[in-house]
């Protein structure tokens, strides 16, 4: 059990924190940033979330079918991180793509 404990600490870090700070000002919704960049930092946010979760889901959870829960949980985590990203781009001002070639703004 402290072992499980001792492991869950840091996944809570990774999973519950980043959200928190990373879609403020300082990240997600900087002005600076293209909408485009926005998109991608709220999919690696929303994408590391999930993996956290799927990390919990096997600390704490016994009697899975451990191989298929990794394989079937990566699987849909990346998928499902960019549809919830995309889902999420009016709370952020996101976008697929930024108009123009992918020249930076300056």
């Amino acid at each position: 059990m402290f072992t499980k404990i001792l492991i869950t600490a840091p996944v809570l870090m990774f999973t519950v924190l980043p959200p928190l700070v990373d879609f403020g000002e300082s990240h997600v919704r900087h002005p600076d940033w293209t909408r485009h960049a926005r998109f991608h930092t709220a999919w690696m946010v929303v994408e590391n979330s999930m993996l956290g979760l799927l990390a919990l889901v096997l600390i704490w959870y016994q009697g899975v079918n451990t191989k298929l829960l990794i394989a079937g949980g990566i699987s849909t985590l990346v998928l499902g991180g960019f549809m919830l990203a995309t889902l999420l781009m009016p709370l952020y001002s996101g976008a697929l793509s930024d108009p123009g070639p992918g020249e930076v703004p300056h």
